[in-house]
């Protein structure tokens, strides 16, 4: 064998087995992998209890066809803390109100299907957490991106009714302690422009990958701090009022809890 290639093979080697053997460490920050996702929710999400009420506005486009309408949709977010705020989401076809205050809870609907290409980047905006649920960076040493500066891993488990069944693959990826992608069954996300908000480094651009050929990009075009915490509140009792009607005459408008 070459010189240098049985160097380089017994280096990965030794780096593998320390890994294994006592935690790794992983950007400026020195993070180790196990703590890499609750590190990069850390330092980047803004829905967590304790961060500052802030208001957003992202606008969603099809970033391989720009012209198609079909994909385009607006996401607006109050937000004074995790049990207090108010959103909405539009599209052609659809538009969901949903406000939280406390125990109570109002939701408008119009049109009969939130689409789940929606659905998937307002949850990568505002509650990534769920997508990194349970996943320990350790527990794997399949790399699908060698080279490069992210750190990436890649996750197999059998899908299907035994004896008919294939290997179905999640992947999650890190650059320098912040989230760069996460790639599952259902749910395709990629973060991008991270740039400083209150403490934060919040990406500024979510691409989905929907199909071959078919990326959705979210844009935040607008993030600041909500200075008036109780204006999520004002919203809410005008809203109520203006919605009790719908609540007496068509339920499935305005559900109370």
């Amino acid at each position: 064998m070459n010189p240098s290639l049985r160097a380089t093979k017994t280096a990965l080697l030794i780096g593998f087995a320390c890994c294994i053997a006592s935690p790794c460490m992983v950007g400026a920050e020195k993070v180790s992998v196990t703590d890499l996702p609750k590190h990069a929710l850390e330092q980047s999400q803004i829905t967590i209890t304790g961060a500052p009420p802030f208001h957003l506005r992202a606008k969603v486009m099809e970033a391989t066809n720009p012209d198609n309408d079909g994909f385009r949709a607006e996401i607006e977010e109050y937000w004074a803390a995790p049990d207090k705020w108010k959103r909405t989401v539009k599209t052609g076809d659809f538009s969901q109100t949903l406000i939280m205050n406390g125990e109570k809870t109002s939701e408008q609907i119009t049109g009969d299907y939130y689409p789940n290409w929606l659905r998937t980047l307002v949850t990568a905006i505002l509650d990534p957490a769920p997508s990194l649920e349970g996943v320990d960076m350790s527990k794997s040493s399949d790399n699908p991106m060698i080279g490069g500066d992210l750190f990436c891993r890649r996750f197999a488990f059998r899908a299907g009714i035994p004896p008919v069944g294939n290997n179905v693959f999640s992947t999650f990826c890190f650059d320098g302690g912040l989230l760069e992608s996460v790639r599952k069954p259902g749910y395709d996300a990629a973060y991008k422009k991270y740039k400083k908000f209150m403490g934060k480094q919040v990406a500024r651009n979510i691409r989905e990958s929907i199909e071959p050929g078919t990326e959705l990009e979210a844009s935040i075009v607008e993030l600041s701090e909500l200075h008036n915490a109780d204006e999520c509140c004002s919203l809410y009792h005008s809203l109520w009022l203006r919605w009790r009607p719908f609540e007496l005459l068509r339920p499935r408008c305005a559900a109370w809890l």
